[in-house]
């Protein structure tokens, strides 16, 4: 009913502030992260709760993103002298 409408318009409107707010409080290369990392989690969260159906080509464009999100982690922890933002270090 209404109900379930009113509560996926307030979550909608809750996820875009927090979004605002990311990019006020993070670095962008964090935003990159969890942007990349967005479509696979649908994915699984429609898989389980809508049953939905996924053809081949979907479930691809879901590798390229979590290969975004490991290239993009990994160049984040990649030391200075190979090129990377040396964020990481021991």
């Amino acid at each position: 009913g209404v109900g379930a409408w009113l509560a996926l318009a307030i979550c909608d409107v809750e996820a875009n502030y927090l979004v605002v707010r990311a990019f006020q409080l993070t670095s962008l290369t964090s935003i990159m992260l969890l942007d990349c990392f967005t479509i696979p989690c649908v994915m699984v969260l429609s898989r389980w709760f809508l049953k939905a159906d996924y053809a081949k080509q979907h479930v691809a464009g879901a590798v390229v993103c979590v290969a975004g999100v490991a290239l993009t982690v990994a160049s984040d922890a990649a030391p200075v002298a190979w090129g990377g933002a040396g964020a990481i270090t021991s």
